[in-house]
């Protein structure tokens, strides 16, 4: 049941982190973007917590036939939000100091 609620409260972080960066303006977009990448690395840790947790019997492949596949889907959608959240914050870090250059051009 933790494991449980870990993963709903991880996955609306994400999604207000999400919405959040999306409706920053542009000289705080790369803070929100930090934090976003953060909440997405916790929900990655989380997951992959609960694999571990899960995992602890003894078997040959400990605990994979009782794995739920809700934490490998949510340990590869993690890093992959983690990615792009990682893209996304160096385009607005280019983009911010082009902007920069420009002014100081001026």
């Amino acid at each position: 049941m933790l494991l449980l609620v870990l993963g709903v409260v991880g996955g609306a972080a994400l999604v207000a982190g999400g919405i959040w960066q999306r409706a920053a303006g542009s000289t705080s977009r790369v803070f929100v973007l930090v934090v976003a990448a953060a909440l997405s690395a916790a929900y990655v840790v989380a997951n992959v917590i609960g694999l571990l947790v899960v995992a602890s019997a003894t078997e040959p492949v400990p605990g994979l036939s009782r794995v739920p596949w809700g934490l490998w889907v949510g340990t590869a959608l993690g890093g992959l939000l983690y990615l792009l959240t990682l893209v996304e914050g160096l385009t607005a870090l280019r983009e911010r100091d082009r902007a920069l250059e420009e002014w100081m051009d001026r």
